[in-house]
């Protein structure tokens, strides 16, 4: 069945779409049951990339609701965005960040892997040597700038992961830029430094704080 454009009752939208699950992989919009509250009328489901659909809502009333939901492909070359993820990809392996670090700033830059909603390292691995980009056993650990916090350090000493900090970084809420030198972001070992990323890293374990 083609879903380029496709209507269906709200009621009967899991049992009319063929294979479903693609529909389940991510909801954000849909959270909570809200695809089957009774105020609604039909949806309209079209297929805009090879990798995501968009779902409307029509509400009785003529209100209507949008969102877009990426779904599972089987190959990285049927991602939309997968030729300036691979350019950004390589650029970020040059630089010498081990496979687990590309993958979070890439995940955080809003890419991911074709089956999944984040971007695995496997993928990184996997693009990376087929370029014949190979790390040096001297990077597969996390580098020591004498003054400064590298973003593993810094995860580790607040109990954070490293796209949390990452994440943080792409959306503004850590001014920092890349060391032109070593292109890692790097923190200065500052007492002041230190407590900004203690008292941001405690608000955001509250619930309050994300």
């Amino acid at each position: 069945m083609d879903l380029s454009s496709t209507q269906y009752p709200i009621q009967n939208l899991n049992s009319k779409i063929p294979n479903p699950e693609p529909l389940s992989f991510h909801q954000p919009a849909f959270g909570e049951g809200g695809v089957t509250g009774a105020g609604n009328d039909k949806v309209v489901v079209h297929r805009v990339v090879r990798d995501q659909v968009r779902i409307r809502i029509v509400w009785r009333g003529g209100d209507t609701s949008t969102t877009d939901i990426p779904i599972p492909v089987g190959a990285f070359a049927e991602l939309s965005h997968g030729t300036e993820m691979k350019a950004r990809l390589l650029a970020l392996a040059r630089q010498g960040l081990d496979d687990g670090q590309i993958a979070n700033i890439l995940t955080a830059e809003g890419y991911r892997s074709p089956l999944h909603q984040t971007v695995l390292p496997s993928t990184v691995k996997g693009i990376r040597l087929k370029d014949r980009i190979f790390i040096k056993r001297s990077q597969s650990h996390p580098r020591h700038v004498p003054g400064f916090l590298t973003v593993p350090q810094v995860a580790r000493m607040f109990g954070v992961t490293t796209y949390w900090v990452y994440d943080r970084i792409h959306n503004g809420t850590l001014a920092i830029a890349r060391d032109q030198n070593t292109g890692l972001y790097l923190f200065p070992d500052e007492p002041h430094t230190l407590q900004q990323l203690k008292q941001l890293a405690a608000a955001s374990a509250h619930p309050l704080g994300n």
